[in-house]
């Protein structure tokens, strides 16, 4: 897929932008990089060969942004994907108690400059280029990836400017990504922990060291080439915009695994149903069935916990890799856990908790080098969607801003390969809906 696909990368001189430009090369792409660090960004040019363009300049300068598509344009003739990793980070605290001093403004003014405005600025100038493109096969003309930073979740003290810039890309996200659906462009932000960049030079040994430890599993920081794996796992994927509960089931299954096999690296929980029952039917007066409910929580949620229980001992006899790895697990949720629509109460529930157990699963398994993903699905081609009526299949697919369809399994099984493939993805849940998010029927 990447074989003569071009790429605009900024901050591409270093850190998670070089081992973009890397990546991308290496797989038959093309790419301009957009970088102030100019004589970096030509040695890394030069490394890589003749696919790699170097613009010497500032995402915040229009000027300098448009040079760099000139550039695109004239050398490649078209703009497939933009990769936003220029970035910078400014640790003051608010106020000096001891000097009786505030921290200078100009400082965090700058850092949401270069983070915040730069990452919008190319976008606003690259998206017409790449609406440019002739749509593919799903209707895509391109893909759009910028990188935010878990800091935009839980800022620490001096981190006002990293935290506002980052949580602005995070909120702006999904607006830019609808704004740029009727177009086939898709829209993604990565929010990587500390990594090995220069952004994180500056740090002392004791807080590396602190910041290794608070990790559960890869206890280590992040490599640039794993944020890039996952840049072109987004790129890849066009959809990024047995009785489970019985124990002797489970057992018997882990057994055969076992005796055919020899061991177990990776469980993917996909079992589960979906129950739609309003609470109370007030022309029948009458409320729903409880059955109903507890047997969609215990097939969907329990079924998860039960197999995730009794496959954990049997991965964690395998010899560590050398990131320390034993296995993965990856489970099944879905967004109704966040936005569950009348009737869906059962689902949403085992949903929502199958979310809410990956963050402490993975801290608990950490220690035997286990990693816990959840994959939260939109409405995918599957059994649990086959009840619907068209018209609410059509409503679904007008809801989904790009591609404007239901999720293809291949799609799902794409994500869970990349989650495996990436030993940096532990204790999250990724979203899998081509930016549909509901409103109340």
């Amino acid at each position: 897929m990447f074989k003569g696909m071009v790429s605009l990368v900024t901050g591409g001189a270093s850190g998670l932008g070089k081992a973009t430009v890397e990546r991308l090369v290496k797989n038959g792409g093309k790419v301009v990089i957009l970088d102030i660090q100019g004589t970096r960004a030509q040695q890394v040019a030069k490394q890589l060969g003749e696919n790699v363009a170097v613009v010497t300049g500032c995402v915040t300068s229009e000027a300098d942004v448009k040079k760099a598509l000139d550039i695109v344009r004239d050398k490649f003739g078209r703009l497939d994907t933009l990769v936003n990793c220029a970035g910078q980070s400014i640790t003051h605290q608010i106020y000096n108690f001891h000097k009786d001093k505030s921290c200078e403004l100009d400082d965090f003014v700058k850092c949401v400059n270069v983070n915040t405005v730069g990452t919008f600025n190319t976008i606003r100038l690259s998206a017409g280029l790449i609406g440019k493109n002739t749509p593919d096969d799903n209707g895509q003309r391109g893909v759009i990836v910028n990188t935010a930073s878990t800091i935009a979740y839980e800022g620490d003290i001096g981190q006002a400017a990293y935290a506002a810039s980052s949580a602005a890309i995070v909120g702006m996200t999904l607006p830019i990504a609808r704004d740029l659906a009727s177009q086939g462009i898709r829209v993604v932000t990565i929010a990587p922990g500390v990594f090995e960049t220069p952004l994180v030079s500056y740090l002392p040994e004791k807080v590396i060291e602190f910041v290794k430890r608070m990790t559960p599993f890869p206890s280590r920081l992040g490599k640039p080439e794993e944020f890039a794996h996952l840049v072109t796992s987004v790129v890849e994927n066009p959809m990024l915009n047995g009785e489970v509960t019985s124990e002797a089931d489970v057992k018997k299954a882990l057994d055969i695994v076992r005796d055919k096999f020899g061991r177990l690296d990776t469980l993917v929980n996909c079992a589960g149903q979906s129950i739609t029952h309003q609470i109370y039917n007030f022309h029948k007066d009458k409320s729903c069935e409880l059955d109903d409910f507890v047997k969609c929580v215990n097939v969907n949620t329990v079924g998860t916990f039960n197999t995730i229980r009794l496959s954990a001992g049997l991965i964690g006899k395998n010899t560590p890799d050398d990131n320390g790895q034993r296995g993965v697990i990856v489970n099944t949720a879905s967004t109704i856990a966040y936005e569950g629509d009348i009737g869906q109460a059962a689902y949403a529930a085992s949903s929502a908790a199958i979310v809410g157990m990956t963050l402490p699963i993975a801290r608990d398994l950490a220690s035997q080098g286990i990693r816990v993903v959840t994959i939260a699905p939109g409405v995918f081609e599957t059994p649990l969607v086959s009840y619907l009526p068209e018209k609410v299949i059509e409503f679904v697919k007008r809801m989904t801003p790009f591609p404007s369809r239901l999720g293809k399994p291949e799609e799902f099984a794409h994500l869970v390969t990349s989650v495996v493939e990436n030993p940096m993805l532990n204790g999250e849940v990724i979203r899998l809906d081509g930016a549909k998010r509901w409103f109340p029927l």
